[in-house]
């Protein structure tokens, strides 16, 4: 996530809320991120409509030509990375925008 838009709670108060946290967040698709003391990691509880939201629109993208672009581009980048040769691939952009005018 870029910013911070959604609420966030500690671990241990989630736990004693989760029935409600369910309800909550099932009835008005939003989200809630969950917080844990002494790390900053995080995770966030989202419901399972949202969820099915997700990896279908990722889903979608990856079949577009700018996705086939961008993957072909990382792999090349990765193979340089893994033989050594990645400083000549360091100034060239990894992702370019489509050529074709909407």
């Amino acid at each position: 996530m870029s910013a911070k838009s959604h609420p966030s709670y500690d671990v241990s108060v989630v736990a004693g809320a989760l029935q409600s946290l369910h309800q909550h967040i099932t009835t008005t698709k939003t989200r809630i991120e969950i917080t844990r003391p002494g790390t900053d990691e995080r995770c966030v509880l989202i419901s399972a409509e949202e969820l099915w939201s997700l990896e279908r629109a990722l889903e979608i993208l990856s079949h577009t030509v700018e996705y086939r672009n961008l993957s072909e581009r990382i792999a090349a980048v990765a193979a340089a990375a893994d033989s050594g040769e990645y400083a000549q691939w360091s100034s060239v952009p990894i992702f370019v925008a489509s050529q074709n005018p909407r």
